[in-house]
């Protein structure tokens, strides 16, 4: 059996920690930590408005939404939105209609990689070198993604990207809100 000697850093402030108690460390760089917060927080964000605006498309077209909804996995919310957007936006903002449908649509490939990035299993993944050097290594993080797995890399470059993603799509679902006083 051959072995891999991986080089990591990682830091981890140890001001609240109690001594004697056992602690996981995460191996990610700071930055990649940042990312990660900034995915679920500006998710988190756009579920908020998402929730808002189904609300308030049933509320104005008189409609009567499921006892829970607001509980229901984000599959069905996500449904429950386009279906009410593009008929809200069909009686009184046409020209959002297509758009609506569009935000609603991408926001279901964005939610699968954020629950990849917030309750996927993390797993450090070294990249195969000459026999004993310091290999180089990539973090990824898997999760269940209709039944089948589903992995990310966990780096600046993917996290960045799918933070601006959702930022955009929150954004759009902002200057819909704006635009129509909601």
């Amino acid at each position: 059996m051959s072995s891999v000697t991986v080089g990591f850093t990682a830091s981890f402030p140890h001001k609240h920690l109690t001594k004697g108690k056992h602690t996981f460390l995460l191996p990610v760089e700071p930055e990649v930590e940042r990312l990660i917060g900034a995915v679920v927080a500006y998710w988190g964000a756009y579920e908020v408005r998402m929730n808002s605006l189904i609300w308030e498309f049933a509320k104005a077209m008189q409609r009567t939404l499921d006892k829970d909804w607001d509980r229901q996995e984000f599959r069905r919310r996500k449904d429950t939105f386009k279906t009410l957007a593009v008929a809200y936006a069909r009686l009184m903002f046409p020209d959002w209609e297509k758009k609506l449908a569009q935000l609603a649509d991408t926001s279901g490939d964005l939610h699968w990689r954020r629950n990849v990035v917030a309750h996927g299993l993390y797993a450090i993944k070294p990249i195969p070198t000459p026999e004993g050097q310091l290999s180089d290594y990539i973090i990824t993080s898997t999760g269940m993604v209709k039944g089948k797995p589903r992995s990310l890399a966990i780096d600046e470059p993917t996290l960045t990207k799918l933070w601006h993603d959702i930022a955009h799509l929150t954004g759009e679902l902002m200057l819909f809100m704006n635009h129509t006083g909601a």
